[in-house]
């Protein structure tokens, strides 16, 4: 890991809602860490910084309001409560 990787600042606690293949596929990188040598420990929290760092670096704000702004249009047509 390099200091890129490293989270700055102090981390806090922070409850997000994912679908459960989010979840699942979160785990299975955790024993994909765990079955390789060297092991990693592959946390659900590290993934998840490492995300929104690379979508920091991909998308402006703009463009993320942009594509879920697209995603809420689409998801208006379906039945249900809405999830962008």
């Amino acid at each position: 890991m390099t200091t890129a990787d490293t989270p700055v600042g102090k981390v806090k606690p922070l409850t997000v809602s994912l679908d459960e293949s989010d979840i699942d596929w979160l785990d299975d990188l955790r024993i994909i860490g765990m079955q390789h040598r060297p092991k990693i420990d592959i946390g659900r929290s590290s993934v998840l910084r490492l995300a929104l760092r690379r979508l920091r670096e991909q998308m402006t704000p703009e463009e993320i309001r942009d594509y879920l702004q697209e995603r809420a249009t689409q998801a208006a047509s379906t039945p249900g409560r809405r999830r962008l």
